[in-house]
């Protein structure tokens, strides 16, 4: 209010771009049969991990407030998912301007750096990998229980009262700390005892911290489903592969890791010099995409932040700017700036 009142009396300036002759057009993205074979075959996974996930819940007594966890990861999944099947679509559309002699934008909002450093912490070979199934497999890894949460009172091998917060308390997080809460037990209440035809009816059946055979069987049949699924890989690597890889394209991320392909085999790299380093290697990465050494750009919302890539009279790379970004889930918003 306070910028709006300084601007009416002409005490302060504030610009702002025309969108005179610029274009907008909304690309519907229909999926191929094996497209939707994926994609139905990964909501039937979610189907059965939520199912499995309460029945082990019921079996180790753990806290209803797992399911949040779940959602969470359930959303971050499809959103994953959703970028990754329309790589194709995009990388059409971004090589169809570059042959046109335009630039190219493209905003996404999901690197998948976390699911990627988990993924080389865990050791094995260097490839490419769908952040997507990193995330599912860090819900069940982490969050599946399998182990007989303690009775109400004090929890003393975590050293914590029930009344702490089971999220942030002195044993520890989500996945994380001492005792049995690393196994993935998140309440202090008795496990439920089944009856003859197999009905919870409460009480314990197991002595806490015991393992349940049944839940460490079902976690990992699921951990094996979701290895078998077959997945895309990540978008903001694809995308860097398909147009040209890092010399031809300039990442503006927050991340400061990132896998790339280099004489036909995929290596890991670091972005800088250090964590810190990354706003500087955004800068500089900004400014070959605006020199025309670089003619894509992909930023995401991380770096987006008092970034300018339109073109400028007098610059070296007065193309025309093609903006492709995800508007919607189902749809790809295409915006050609002068």
């Amino acid at each position: 209010m306070l910028a709006m009142e300084l601007k009416r009396e002409g005490a302060y300036v504030s610009r702002g771009l025309s969108f005179k002759t610029a274009e907008f057009e909304t690309l519907s993205i229909t999926l191929s049969p094996e497209q939707t074979q994926v994609y139905d075959a990964a909501a039937l996974l979610w189907m059965d991990l939520r199912l499995l996930l309460q029945k082990a819940a019921a079996l180790t007594n753990a806290s209803a407030r797992i399911m949040s966890v779940y959602w969470s990861c359930h959303q971050r999944f499809f959103k994953q998912l959703i970028v990754s099947l329309k790589v194709g679509t995009v990388c059409a559309e971004a090589k169809k301007a570059l042959a046109a002699g335009n630039a190219v934008v493209i905003g996404l909002q999901l690197t998948g750096e976390a699911s990627m450093v988990r993924k080389l912490n865990s050791g094995g070979d260097v490839t490419w990998l769908s952040s997507a199934r990193e995330a599912m497999i860090a819900l069940i890894e982490d969050h599946f229980p399998t182990v007989v949460a303690p009775a109400k009172g004090k929890d003393k091998e975590a050293g914590r009262d029930e009344g702490d917060d089971a999220e942030g308390g002195a044993g520890g997080g989500w996945g994380t700390g001492g005792g049995l809460l690393a196994a993935g037990v998140l309440s202090m209440n008795p496990t439920p005892q089944k009856d003859g035809d197999g009905f919870l009816t409460g009480g314990p059946v197991l002595p806490e911290g015991s393992t349940v055979p049944e839940c460490v069987q079902m976690k990992e049949d699921l951990l094996g489903r979701v290895k078998a699924l077959k997945l895309p890989n990540s978008a903001l690597d694809m995308f860097i592969e398909e147009l040209g890889g890092p010399g031809q394209v300039a990442e503006m991320t927050g991340r400061s890791h990132r896998l790339v392909s280099k004489n036909g085999k995929v290596v890991h790299e670091q972005r800088g010099k250090g964590d810190g380093d990354v706003e500087r290697v955004n800068v500089s990465e900004c400014r070959a995409f605006q020199e025309g050494k670089k003619l894509v750009a992909i930023i995401s919302d991380a770096a987006s932040v008092g970034i300018s890539l339109h073109a400028m009279r007098g610059g070296k790379n007065e193309r025309r700017r093609v903006h492709l970004t995800g508007a919607r889930r189902i749809a790809i918003r295409e915006c050609a700036r002068a």
